[in-house]
């Protein structure tokens, strides 16, 4: 993703629409969003669903078994999936405890988001639903 404007790319010379974060000092993904100096308001709190597009060359074959065709990967995170990954990040800054009582501390690292690992676990998920599992 580009530093600047906070959005994924294939390259440096494809175009962005907007709006951009415009982050001054750039904003590389080693760091947290939070220490972010951008222009946009919305970064980081409101910002986009990140898309994995750009990745869809690596997603392994299309799998067929005697019972059923998994479908195409899409290539957007849903709306859901991103509402609990943020929610994931909110849960872990504030910590936890569990009606048992075990407790988990405050962990102000975000979670970076994943392509890779998302696609996998969406299939993971789908495959066990499509098998009965």
């Amino acid at each position: 993703c580009c530093p600047y404007m906070k959005k994924c790319v294939a390259n440096s010379q494809e175009a962005c629409s907007l709006p951009i974060a415009d982050c001054r000092p750039m904003c590389f993904n080693s760091k947290s969003n939070a220490d972010c100096t951008c222009g946009n308001a919305n970064f980081p709190g409101n910002w986009q669903s990140p898309t994995c597009a750009a990745e869809a060359s690596t997603l392994p074959p299309t799998t067929t078994t005697a019972t059923t065709t998994m479908a195409t990967t899409p290539t957007v995170v849903s709306a859901e999936a991103w509402e609990h990954f943020v929610l994931l990040n909110a849960i872990r800054a504030t910590g936890f405890t569990c009606p048992q009582g075990m407790a988990f501390a405050p962990n102000n690292k975000a979670l970076q988001f994943d392509c890779r690992l998302w696609k996998a676990s969406y299939l993971h998920s789908r495959d066990m639903a499509e098998n009965n599992y």
